[in-house]
Formats: structure tokens, C-alpha cells, sequence
């Protein structure tokens, strides 16, 4: 019986605990684009994966890539990857989006 109170006892400290934590804000992402050599290809969306991944790793969360024709036979690369996690010398950063 005492072993059954104080189960509960520590359970709901644990819980008073926790609920004084401030909630999670989730991880930021951020649409950034990187400028590369040549055009875009048949696999252009992993290929863009690929660049970024290559640049950042994968503490990026690289996802949702785009390609995008330049001038002078180049393309450009946009992913949504984590805000501040890597931006590379010719990388912009241009929009920012949250996920919980």
C-alpha cells in the first residue's frame, strides 16, 4: 500500500514538473536557394537534395526542393532546410516556415 502511494506521490511530482517546462516551439525551416553550374536535369528535385545535403549534411532536414533555370547555364537549387543550421557562401535565404 505505502509502495502504491508512493508511486503516485512520484508520478505526479513528475508531472507538476513537466508542466512547468515551457512547450516546444518545433524546428524552423527555411527556404534557401544555392546557384549551380549547368541545367536543370531529369532528376532535378533530388539532385537539388543532393547539392544542399552535401553543403549542410543532414542536420539540415533538407526537404521540398525545387530547380529553377538561371542565366548563363546555371540553375538554381531552393530547399526548405533548418533556419541558421548552414548557409553556404552562394546560398540567399529567403523565406522562413515553422513545423511542430
Amino acid at each position: 500500500m505505502a509502495m502504491n502511494k508512493l508511486a503516485s506521490l512520484s508520478m505526479l511530482s513528475l508531472i507538476f514538473l513537466f508542466s512547468l517546462l515551457p512547450p516546444s516551439r518545433g524546428v524552423q525551416f527555411c527556404s534557401q536557394s544555392l546557384k549551380l553550374p549547368g541545367t536543370c536535369g531529369p532528376n532535378a528535385t533530388y539532385d537539388c537534395f543532393l547539392a544542399w545535403n552535401a553543403k549542410c549534411g543532414a542536420s539540415a532536414i533538407t526537404h521540398d526542393c525545387t530547380c529553377a533555370p538561371a542565366a548563363g547555364n546555371q540553375h538554381y537549387c531552393t530547399c526548405q532546410v533548418v533556419c541558421g543550421q548552414c548557409l553556404p557562401a552562394n546560398a540567399s535565404n529567403t523565406t522562413s516556415t515553422s513545423a511542430n
